[in-house]
């Protein structure tokens, strides 16, 4: 059997469960609770290890700390060996965004199969390396892996279920879309339980009052409810308002396809919100309960089994792997060292037996020493007859090691030949390297005369010197347009039939400097509105003709 300790933590809260996974494979929850931060989190943390006996041969795995989420997208006709360089390219560019360095940051992701339209959407999990490092021990013992846990909670709903929309509302509201069994759609939201808690505490004065107080509140209000209570409903109110107008968007989108809706997190506290969602948005809707919770008791073991299943998702990972590439602390498997395997208590074997058993084979070498007198008669026919076999044996052993070493040299001689061309050809790709940064240099300096050859005429434009005001309007597109392309991206024509629906044809060497060109312009609708990508003509240059209105 091998024990696994999730725990999952906040600056205010710590939840833990204790899992075994037993030899047929299965999953039991052997311990699990909630504590309330009350000295300092680090404390915390090592009472809950300390309090579940947690030792050496007890694997812990904790949820990654403040992580901060990010959508992507990626396009449909990138291949994966390009993948990794965009996604490594839309981390750096979010820690630009942030004015911060991308060497102080870790990330993970995850990238559904499905397409949608012309891109693939995903979700970066991103930590600050010092937390990693802070977080990685908890007293003496090791973190074995650290996971965001948001992102591992799909693959608790039960596998039967193959259409349906997963809402996580923890500190933030996290929505994931499963169509035919695979993620395909991510939507993360800055509002969450995080606004409840921080509002509760304002009346109740701690996170544990604001915490039990969820407990109490029934989301379709209760008349008889007191004046405090009825404070904090008016809290809740449009909280949930928001989240339920968040949640629409999803829901609409795929109502024809999805069948349930499931709700994790700690908005469960509340009475009766499967019902509120369930009457919202007429669809089936329930708490997320795995299998494997129906056997910890009756209803109330449930629903505090339910409270800390951000837990039991971080362990189950740890003891049943489904996913790839979540883990900020690579997995370590806990083995008990192979001496007490060997000498330790209740083994096969001991130390003093393995020495009765040493004495014994001693005892018998001395009692069966070799003796001629013991061999049959041998004659000298008989002993080359049997002398012959080595012989041979030696023979075919000398052949099989020339064979092979043959074999293994030739093998060898392909691979530094195959090692020499991918030099040569890396060499290439450097001297190109050099040539296209000679290339960029013009070109900027190109658009610089360019820009301020639109600047000058824009000028003109406004004090009546030349065009019209149809004029003004392309003429300021222009200078808008020039300032969010990306160096790497060559404009072949700007077209207009009526100066209102615009035609642009660019072309690149890469897929996603054209994506991220349209990206930007999809984010400047003053510059662009409704902007489509009419066509993709793919080579060694990639041309796309993008079309929009002027605003």
């Amino acid at each position: 059997m091998t024990n696994c300790l999730g725990i999952y933590f906040d600056e205010n809260v710590v939840k833990y469960a204790k899992l075994i996974k037993n030899n047929a494979g299965t999953i039991e929850i052997k311990e699990h609770g909630i504590r309330f931060v009350k000295t300092t989190l680090i404390e915390t943390l090592e009472k809950v290890v300390n309090d579940t006996n947690s030792t050496k041969d007890v694997a812990i795995v904790v949820s990654a700390p403040k992580v901060q989420y990010y959508a992507f997208q990626a396009f449909k006709q990138i291949s994966n060996n390009d993948l990794q360089n965009v996604i490594k390219l839309e981390f750096e560019d979010w820690c630009e965004k942030k004015v911060l360095l991308p060497d102080n940051f870790s990330y993970v992701y995850t990238l559904p199969s499905n397409i949608i339209g012309d891109y693939r959407r995903g979700l970066m999990g991103i930590c600050d390396k010092k937390l990693i490092e802070k977080y990685s021990k908890i007293g003496d013992l090791n973190v074995s892996s650290m996971y965001p846990t948001e992102l591992l909670l799909p693959s608790n709903v039960p596998e039967e279920e193959k259409n349906y929309i997963l809402i996580d509302m923890d500190e933030n509201l996290t929505l994931t879309t499963i169509i035919n069994g695979k993620i395909t759609y991510i939507s993360i939201f800055e509002i969450g339980m995080k606004q409840v808690f921080n509002k509760f505490i304002d009346v109740l004065g701690s996170y544990e009052k604001a915490y039990e107080a969820c407990k109490q509140l029934n989301v379709f209000s209760d008349k008889d409810s007191d004046t405090n209570k009825v404070k904090l409903e008016e809290i809740v109110e449009p909280i949930l308002q928001e989240i339920l107008h968040d949640v629409t968007e999803d829901v609409n989108k795929y109502k024809g396809t999805i069948t349930k809706i499931y709700i994790t997190g700690s908005v469960i506290l509340f009475t009766n919100i499967d019902t509120l969602f369930t009457e919202y948005f007429g669809l089936r809707c329930e708490i997320l309960k795995p299998k494997f919770i129906t056997d910890v008791g009756g209803v109330r073991n449930i629903a505090e089994t339910l409270e800390v299943l951000p837990a039991i998702a971080l362990a189950k990972e740890y003891l049943l792997p489904v996913t790839t590439k979540l883990e900020f602390i690579q997995k370590t498997i806990v083995k008990e060292s192979f001496l007490n395997k060997l000498f330790g208590k209740n083994k096969l074997f001991n130390k003093n037996k393995l020495d009765d058993q040493k004495n014994k084979i001693e005892k018998e070498k001395i009692e069966n020493k070799f003796n001629l007198s013991m061999l049959p008669d041998f004659t000298i026919s008989k002993i080359a007859e049997y002398m012959m076999y080595p012989i041979i044996v030696f023979g075919l052993a000398i052949i099989s090691y020339y064979m092979f070493s043959n074999i293994y040299m030739k093998q060898i001689t392909k691979m530094k030949d195959e090692l020499n061309t991918k030099i040569v050809k890396y060499e290439e790709m450097v001297s190109l390297t050099k040539s296209d940064t000679s290339l960029i240099n013009i070109a900027s300096s190109q658009y610089k005369n360019i820009n301020d050859q639109v600047d000058a005429l824009k000028k003109q434009i406004e004090t009546n010197q030349i065009g019209k005001f149809t004029t003004y309007n392309v003429a300021a597109f222009t200078q808008k347009l020039i300032k969010v392309i990306p160096k790497n991206v060559q404009l072949k024509t700007i077209s207009s039939d009526d100066n209102k629906k615009v035609k642009i044809v660019a072309q690149s060497d890469q897929y996603q400097n054209l994506g991220y060109f349209v990206a930007d312009l999809r984010l400047q609708p003053d510059i662009l509105t409704n902007v489509v990508i009419n066509n993709v003509n793919n080579s060694s240059i990639i041309t796309i003709e993008i079309g929009g209105d002027l605003p």
